[in-house]
């Protein structure tokens, strides 16, 4: 592609869009791109190497980033490597030169990186635990043992603990994979198949944030209450860390700007050339209820009056103004004498809203769910693809989806396979069927996909049935969370499996 146009094309590899750290970092890299006047095309083609069956059955997606069909390339490095590591990894992203290349989270021979501070964030947190809250038994749940970031995290607890005094005992320790699940199963085998005690506990830190909210939810499951019984810590601080009950404590690390970080970097070595450049972002800890700090005024209520209507949360805010404001003050116990005047009341105005806008959230998201009800369903009781297409027309552009584009494979292997495109819908799209001519899948991509007028962020994912490679499905990105693309993918596999 020419490189000098006034669109480049920035390819980015992760995982999967349905994770809140990988999302976070892609908001990130889509918001820049636009802002930066380039394309963004994002190839969700699982972890490398994974067995197929859990992932690795959508690695042939990446093959489709080729500089054929991207000017640079960024890649979600401590996501899609977690199996291999950086070696491999390394090795992995040799496919891909002469392309300006960045890796995000890991640091990689002869390519630009942007990482984060690993060690002062974890260090605080471990450090916490042990200062503030005076707690020893602190055990650890490790990422894959393959991700470098873990590893250093898993590091630095060790090297806390000896900072503190206490001993480093290993049957502490449970390895874990990055999701949820991970956690869970570590809880399982802390409490269950070591028979350790939750008396026996006093924290349980987890590599990163997913993980820690399956920690939540296994010792929840067992009636153990945090932080009371265990208190728990994570790292990311991904949005749902605020929501978990209790919040979660957790290492925060700038994902967002970690995205803007890496396309800044590939475009400039674009557009001017130079050595690899090299980001480190700092880390903060963020404390929260799960690991006992700001614990709750807990205050008495009234009955309500079981025959009147509720009031309005506007009505019942000005009703009780002034007894939240004496309480607040109360509460401060002198502590925020040096704040402005009127703090008090600045600080509920906060909250107020902080509690309308994440309202307006939560409606907005029931009113895409019921659109992605309608179009799951019209997309996967499609016959064929003439019925296909009429779904894709009525209902993706209700979930703000403008653009939509299927494929489907024929032959080949690699960047050389074949395939047809088989669907297309864009706001200037004729009303005529795609041609169903034989064409190189990476072809399909740079002559009929990427749009030649204005900026846009695509993402590009596999469709695959019974560990067979359909063909890919190509999305508009917009600023929706990203299990919507997630569960569209899945939806459209249905769909082209019946028609085909």
């Amino acid at each position: 592609m020419d490189a000098s146009g006034p669109s480049p094309t920035i390819g980015l590899l992760v995982d999967s869009l349905d994770d809140s750290y990988q999302w976070s970092v892609l908001r990130g890299a889509m918001d820049s791109a636009l802002e930066c006047g380039a394309h963004l095309l994002c190839f969700a083609g699982g972890v490398l190497e994974a067995p197929r069956g859990n992932g690795g059955e959508r690695n042939g997606v990446f093959d489709l980033a080729t500089p054929t069909t991207v000017d640079a390339l960024i890649v979600m490095s401590g996501a899609i490597g977690n199996r291999v590591g950086s070696d491999r990894l390394r090795e992995y992203c040799e496919r891909f030169r002469p392309l300006p290349m960045c890796s995000i989270a890991v640091e990689l021979t002869d390519m630009s990186s942007v990482c984060i501070d690993n060690e002062s964030g974890m260090r605080a947190a471990i450090e916490h635990l042990t200062r503030v809250h005076a707690m020893k038994r602190i055990a650890f749940v490790r990422g894959p043992v393959a991700n470098a970031e873990a590893e250093r995290r898993f590091d630095v607890y060790r090297q806390a603990l000896e900072s503190s005094g206490i001993p480093f005992l290993p049957e502490l320790v449970a390895v874990g994979d990055f999701e949820e699940r991970g956690g869970r199963e570590a809880v399982c085998a802390l409490l269950g198949e070591r028979t350790l005690s939750v008396q026996g506990l006093d924290a349980i830190v987890a590599a990163n944030d997913a993980m820690a909210v399956g920690v939540l939810d296994e010792l929840a499951q067992r009636g153990v209450r945090v932080p009371d019984g265990i208190a728990v810590v994570g790292f990311d601080d991904i949005e749902e860390s605020r929501f978990t009950i209790p919040p979660m404590t957790t290492v925060r690390q700038p994902l967002y700007e970690q995205g803007r970080d890496a396309v800044r970097i590939v475009l400039d070595r674009l557009r001017n050339g130079g050595p690899p450049g090299r980001i480190v972002r700092q880390t903060e800890l963020v404390t929260r209820r799960s690991c006992g700090c700001h614990w709750p005024h807990t205050a008495k209520t009234r009955d309500s009056d079981a025959t009147g209507a509720a009031p309005s949360f506007e009505s019942a805010l000005v009703e009780g103004h002034a007894i939240i404001v004496a309480e607040m003050s109360r509460g401060a116990r002198g502590e925020l004498s040096a704040a402005d005047v009127g703090w008090e009341d600045r600080l509920l105005d906060a909250l107020v809203t902080e509690i309308r806008a994440q309202a307006w959230r939560r409606m907005r998201a029931e009113k895409r769910a019921r659109a992605l009800g309608r179009a799951s369903a019209a997309i996967a009781s499609a016959h064929d693809l003439d019925e296909l297409t009429r779904a894709v027309a009525e209902h993706l552009p209700a979930l703000g989806i403008a653009r939509c584009y299927v494929a489907t494979f024929d032959g080949g292997s690699g960047d050389a396979r074949l395939a047809r495109l088989a669907l297309v819908h864009t706001p200037d799209a004729r009303p005529e069927a795609p041609s169903w001519q034989l064409d190189s899948a990476v072809e399909i991509l740079r002559h009929h996909v990427l749009p030649s007028i204005g900026e846009h962020a695509l993402a590009v994912l596999p469709t695959v049935f019974k560990n067979e490679e359909l063909g890919f499905l190509v999305l508009e990105l917009e600023a929706h969370d990203g299990y919507l693309y997630e569960t569209l993918r899945d939806v459209f596999t249905a769909a082209l499996a019946g028609a085909l």
